[in-house]
């Protein structure tokens, strides 16, 4: 796993964005969000400064499964190729029958209600049926999540990124490096570099300025950005995506599990704190 470069976190913090943190249960500071990522209560978070899970040099892409476009790409596209498959002849805790079962039962048992969130190896993806589940709060392997959650996500044209970029050897992502040359160019600092992409036809203007690209070319840039999360979003509109992502994981879990029950009175919360949102918002 990699760490987070000075370029990453100077243009994160520089954002000034509060992402709210679903272990606090309110919004913190960028930095805060840093240093506190990456622990299991962190999973599923929509937060746009959670950083790559695997590589810490890009923004998640899909926060279903925590990995940014490059290394989520790059798993994909190795699962693809090595079909990966449950183990056979070993024996697997059951937590429906509570005792030790072959892996061949498991296989020809699962699927009923008692077996969500189970993380043994030889569950099979719900969706699919096909590939080992690789994450047992949906039940889905890693490509049916992403079919799932990942909300018009597309994979990456990998053979356009540097060799070193893609086995994850300390190099910086293509959206960070896009940010250094902006700041070369320019010499601004990463912050004042957040603070006019905000506004996209002013982001749009200065990276093609900056650059000496065309106009489509910067559009093209400026997306990547937005993509990546380098673009900072309304604190409403995060608010929303949150809320709408809870939503769907509670269909998965249940509403009656304790987890589901969790889940729905954080719900409740986000959605006060966006009632109150709005009414500053209105009074302002």
């Amino acid at each position: 796993m990699g760490e987070v470069s000075e370029e990453m976190k100077e243009l994160l913090i520089g954002s000034e964005s509060s992402p709210f943190c679903q272990i606090a249960g309110s919004d913190i500071s960028v930095r805060a969000c840093l240093e506190t990522q990456g622990q299991p209560k962190c999973f599923g978070c929509a937060a746009t400064t959670r950083l790559c899970e695997e590589c810490k040099q890009e923004v998640v892409a899909v926060p279903a499964v925590g990995l940014g476009s490059i290394c989520l790409t790059t798993q994909l596209e190795r699962d693809h190729e090595e079909k990966p498959e449950c183990p056979t002849g070993i024996q697997v805790n059951c937590q429906l029958l509570k005792k030790k079962i072959r892996a061949e039962m498991c296989v020809a048992t699962q699927g009923q209600a008692g077996c969500k969130g189970c993380a043994v190896p030889s569950r099979l993806c719900e969706k699919c049926h096909i590939s080992p589940c690789r994450f047992p709060q949906y039940g889905f392997c890693l490509t049916c999540t992403v079919a799932e959650y990942g909300d018009g996500w597309e994979p990456i044209d990998l053979s356009t990124l540097p060799k070193d970029e893609i086995e994850g050897k300390g190099k910086e992502s293509h959206t960070v490096q896009l940010v250094a040359h902006l700041r070369t160019a320019s010499g601004l600092k990463a912050s004042k570099i957040a603070k006019i992409l905000s506004n996209e036809e002013a982001g749009c203007t200065f990276i093609k300025e900056q650059l000496k690209v065309n106009t489509e070319t910067a559009r093209k840039y400026y997306g990547q950005l937005k993509n990546e999360g380098f673009v900072s979003v309304p604190a409403q509109t995060v608010l929303e995506q949150k809320i709408s992502k809870l939503e769907e994981l509670i269909k998965i879990i249940g509403e009656e599990s304790s987890f589901g029950k969790l889940l729905r009175s954080l719900i409740g919360d986000l959605e006060e704190l966006q009632t109150l949102r709005k009414k500053s918002k209105k009074t302002s």
